[in-house]
This record gives C-alpha cells, structure tokens and sequence, in this order.
C-alpha cells in the first residue's frame, strides 16, 4: 500500500487522497476479478440478468438516500453533526416504504435485501468520509469487498444468481454499524433537515440524476436489445467503472476537504492528467487483454475503449461537483445531470438502433461530455465570478 501512496506521491498528490485512491483501487480491483470470474463461467444472458436485478437494487437505494449520504458529508465538515442522526432515521423510514411495494411489483427478495443493504452501509461510509476517517474508511471498503467476493461466489454454487445478490448485500449489512449506531441520541426533532431542506432536495436531486444515468440504461437495454446485448455492454461498462476509482476518489476527498474551507486547484490539474494516463492506458490494454481474458465476449472491444474515455469528463465533473456542493449551490449541478440523463436515454434510443453495441458505449461517453460541457459553463457564468463564506 505504501508503494501505491509513493507512485501517486510523484505526482504531488497527498498521502489523504491516496489513501482513499488505494482503496477504491483495491476495491474496484477485488470486484474486477469477481466479475471477470462471473463472466468466465456465465452465459451472457445470465450475466445481464445479474446486471439487471444490481442497477434495480442500486437506483432504487439512490432515491431511498435522498441525498442525505452526501449532505452529511457536506454539513458534519461545518460542525453540523445533528444532521448525522437525523438523516439516518429518514433513511430508514424511506427504505420501510420502498421496500414493501418494491417487493409486491418485483417480487425478489434478494434485490430487495440488497437495496437495503446498500443504504445503511452507505450512510455509514459517509460518515467515516465526513470526519475524514481515511483509513477507516479504507478498511471498510476492501473488507467488505472481500467478503462479498466469498459469499456471493459460496452461494451461487448454492442457489445461483440470488446467491450472489444475497452475497452483496451480507457484505454491506456486516458493515453498517455505523447506521444503527447512531439512534441513541435521535429526539425526533429534525432540527437540521428543516433549516436544509433545500440543500438537501439539491442534492437528492443530483444524486438522483447521477444514479439513474449509471443504472437505468440498464434497465431499458434489455427492453430494446434483449439480456445477451445488456451481458456485453455491462463487460464495457465494467471496464469504466474498473477506472471510475479515480472520479469517485476525487469528489469523496474534495468535497469534505472544500466543505471545511480549504482549496486544492494543484490537486485538481494533477489528478485530470492521472486520469488522462490511465485512460490512454485502458484504451490501449483492452484489445489485448479482452480476448484472451473473455473469449465469449470478443464483441466487446470497441464498446470497452469507448466507454474507458469517459474517465476524463468523469474526473472533470466531479471536480466541478464537489466545488459546488461545498458551497451549497447545487442547482446547476442539477440541471447537467439531467442533460446526461436526458442525453444518455435518447442517444441509447438513436444510436443503439443505428450502430448497435458501439452505439451503446458511444452514448455513454457523449453524455458524460456533454455533462462535463454544461457544468462547466454554468461555474464560469454563474458561480466563479462570486465569493462564497462556505462556513455559513
């Protein structure tokens, strides 16, 4: 792990945000080889399957959140920790009431347990994240990735598919403690949710936006191109969130750090160029790596290098993400989810029809840019000009 700490050192990148890096890579590493093992032994059909009832449980636990996770990683940095306790209850009561309809319409015990899951363990990393609690928050990430891999792996050779979604969400209840933790002090007041409502209703609102742009193509691909295409593109898809350790580090480390008034711009260039590498990298590794690692899925070469360049107006995106957010000014983040959304869903429409998988990957990448784009030239019109007391 020092080694990695030094590697990314020589890019002046500091030892917090590498610590973060390393597990997010370790992480996305363990979940990578899990996925390439799945992959090995599944038909493409079955492995979109899995990949269909994961993006259900995924979005359907984003809007359960309500974008509390990262309000508290906004607020608890400003000495706001009334607001811990308060987001968790209503975490918990949003997820009494999807839960129960969910289970009537889907009908899937597994998927619904999982949605669960992942929304107390959730809440519980963005407390660790907020106090800065790095190297907690590493432990918590590898462990519980670890774990996932054994029991999901254990328990599809039991029951199949609901073995491994069974398997993610073991993994995430061992570690939410943090969640249940926090009710001993609950009064029932809500204090804090009142006096931020509106930040948080930004908030839940781009969170909501980003999941649903990550999770419900995923849901629709199978509707148009059936479970073989949705395997196919969810082996690209992979592959970009194999290299999303770098946009997902960068706003769990900016934004607490931005939150409590400090600014990083070197950190910023820095780490735009690291993705820029590791992208050029991915885009020149897949042709060789892909077909001897999946010789069942040789179609997926073009769509993975597409999809690895969207790395770049990730990382860039969530650098403008976390500026925003710390200062509490979320609507034109907002508003350029909703230009990914809203282009991801026609472009998979327009270009899925005409160009097939690698119209599928190409509409991944353009949305992102074009997300990138937007928020960019709202901060220069609209935000960078002024001067803003984040401690208020």
């Amino acid at each position: 792990m020092k080694r990695s700490f030094n590697f990314l050192g020589w890019f002046g990148i500091s030892k917090e945000f590498s610590r973060i890096t390393v597990a997010n890579g370790l992480s996305s590493v363990i979940i990578g080889v899990f996925w390439i093992f799945l992959a090995s032994i599944m038909s493409t059909d079955d492995y979109g399957k899995i990949g269909y009832f994961l993006s259900i449980a995924l979005m359907f636990s984003s809007i359960s959140l309500i974008g509390l996770n990262n309000t508290i990683m906004t607020l608890i940095p400003k000495g706001i920790e009334r607001i811990k306790t308060e987001a968790n209850f209503i975490v918990l009561i949003s997820n009494l009431l999807i839960l129960i309809p969910l289970l009537l319409f889907l009908n899937h015990i597994p998927t619904v347990l999982l949605l669960v899951a992942l929304s107390f363990f959730s809440m519980s990393l963005a407390e660790e994240l907020s106090r800065k609690n790095f190297k907690k928050y590493s432990y918590y990430t590898i462990s519980q990735r670890t774990i996932l891999v054994v029991a999901s792996i254990l328990l599809y050779f039991v029951i199949g598919i609901d073995g491994i979604l069974l398997g993610y969400a073991i993994s995430l209840g061992i570690f939410s403690f943090n969640f249940f933790r926090s009710f001993k002090n609950f009064d029932y007041k809500f204090t804090e949710i009142r006096k931020r409502f509106s930040l948080i209703m930004h908030v839940y609102s781009l969170t909501l936006t980003r999941k649903m742009s990550l999770y419900l193509d995923k849901l629709i691909i199978p509707e148009l191109f059936g479970f073989s295409i949705l395997g196919e593109y969810l082996l690209g898809f992979q592959i970009l969130m194999l290299l999303s350790v770098i946009p997902s580090s960068t706003i769990q480390f900016l934004l607490p750090i931005k939150s409590s008034g400090k600014q990083e711009k070197n950190f910023e260039k820095k780490i735009i160029i690291i993705s820029i590498i590791f992208s050029l990298i991915a885009f020149l590794a897949i042709p060789t790596v892909i077909p001897i690692l999946f010789p069942n899925f040789e179609n997926v070469v073009d769509v993975a290098r597409i999809m690895c360049l969207g790395v770049i107006p990730w990382t860039v995106t969530s650098i403008f993400h976390s500026r925003m957010i710390a200062i509490e000014k979320t609507k034109s983040v907002v508003i350029s989810g909703i230009v990914r959304l809203a282009s991801l869903l026609i472009l998979l429409f327009i270009l899925g029809e005409s160009f097939g998988l690698i119209g599928l990957g190409l509409s991944v990448l353009i949305s992102m840019v074009l997300q990138t784009i937007s928020l960019s030239l709202f901060y220069k019109f609209f935000i960078s000009s002024k001067k803003y007391d984040i401690s208020k």
